[in-house]
């Protein structure tokens, strides 16, 4: 595939992941986005998420908020677009989870089969693929093509159900964000509504100067042509994880695994001593003008997710120092290696577990 940036191998091959809670949320300011960005945590099973349990006043105010909270607000319907190697069946638990647990009406999966992936292979006979100048189109149309035919089905559901034609959230995940980025840019019309992106784990940004981009090109492209939040009438949210941190490949007394992380980071954002959900790196996987959000301890793939098995703290610099105020995102200022290792035993949950999806969901 020519789409080796996303470094799927580490999926499946690492055996020993970074993991990283802190006692509470936490925000940070973000100047390049200037918004204030939460930083969460993952829940402990069976816990409520802090202020799902509505405070309801005395008095008139009291009656009004309670008359409000029985009108049933109408939600966006998403589209969930699938990432690198994954197919429509790896998130049908997600799909369940919108759709039982927070009332998401018109949930669509992308059909894709981890088959269709091999159609990326045409842009081997493309001469910029090998100079690393690769554009996205017309490689990566069969992918904007069944976005579109996604879209209009759940558009004809919920005109069928009787109901107006609904806004549409897109949501992403690892290599469907740029895909999705790149839908926006060449594809949604107007009329098709679509009011919201949502990424989850997906390398935005291309490395920095001197760094093979090993998406040949397309993630350079992205950042040229579609930069930031680049459509004005759609809202940007991205979100991250903290769950592994790398190592250089070289380094003295660190596990195997660590190393592995740290070489996929370092293909993506030009350094493995870094933060990230164990497939992408931190720095690259926040977009300009974006709602950024980074989540603590949130693992990649629905793929060889919700394993039990020993995890390492630290390892890192202390991750609420980093901030986009200075250099935006991107940077890689305020990361390091420095701090000491402990072991705890965890588990892997991917940003669809029916855990995590309560810290991100009320951005759909």
């Amino acid at each position: 595939s020519i789409f080796t940036t996303i470094t799927t191998s580490i999926t499946s091959i690492t055996p020993i992941i970074t993991m990283r809670v802190h006692a509470a949320p936490r925000a940070r300011y973000s100047a390049a986005g200037g918004h204030f960005v939460a930083r969460q945590k993952f829940l402990a099973p069976n816990a409520r998420w802090p202020g799902s349990r509505p405070v309801v006043s005395a008095g008139a105010e009291g009656e009004q908020q309670r008359k409000d909270e029985g009108k049933v607000k109408e939600k966006n319907a998403v589209i969930i677009l699938p990432g690198l190697g994954n197919n429509a069946e790896d998130y049908t638990p997600l799909k369940r989870t919108l759709v039982d647990e927070h009332d998401h009406a018109f949930v669509e999966v992308l059909d894709v089969r981890r088959v269709d992936w091999l159609r990326n292979a045409t842009g081997l006979v493309d001469r910029n693929y090998w100079k690393g100048t690769l554009s996205p189109r017309p490689t990566v149309d069969w992918y904007l093509e069944k976005i579109d035919s996604a879209i209009d089905s759940v558009r004809a559901a919920a005109l069928a159900a009787g109901g107006d034609a609904p806004s549409i959230t897109l949501l992403a995940h690892s290599a469907g964000g740029w895909l999705g980025r790149l839908y926006l840019k060449d594809f949604a019309y107007p009329e098709k509504n679509v009011v919201r992106f949502v990424s989850l784990g997906s390398p935005h940004l291309p490395p920095p100067e001197g760094v093979i981009d090993q998406t040949r090109g397309i993630l350079t492209y992205m950042e040229a042509n579609v930069p930031g939040a680049h459509q004005k009438d759609v809202e940007y949210v991205t979100i991250a994880g903290t769950y592994a941190t790398g190592v250089e490949l070289f380094a003295t007394s660190a596990s195997l695994s660590d190393r592995i992380v740290g070489l996929g980071y370092k293909q993506v954002c030009g350094s493995a001593a870094v933060p990230g959900d164990g497939v992408v790196p931190l720095p690259s996987a926040h977009l300009h003008g974006a709602k950024n959000v980074t989540l603590d301890g949130v693992y990649h793939s629905p793929l060889g997710a919700d394993a039990d098995e020993l995890a390492v703290v630290g390892g890192y610099a202390d991750s609420d120092d980093w901030s986009d105020d200075e250099t935006g995102p991107g940077s890689l200022a305020g990361w390091g290696g420095g701090a000491q290792r402990r072991h705890v035993r965890a588990r892997r949950r991917w940003y669809g577990h029916p855990e995590i999806v309560p810290s991100w969901v009320e951005h759909l």
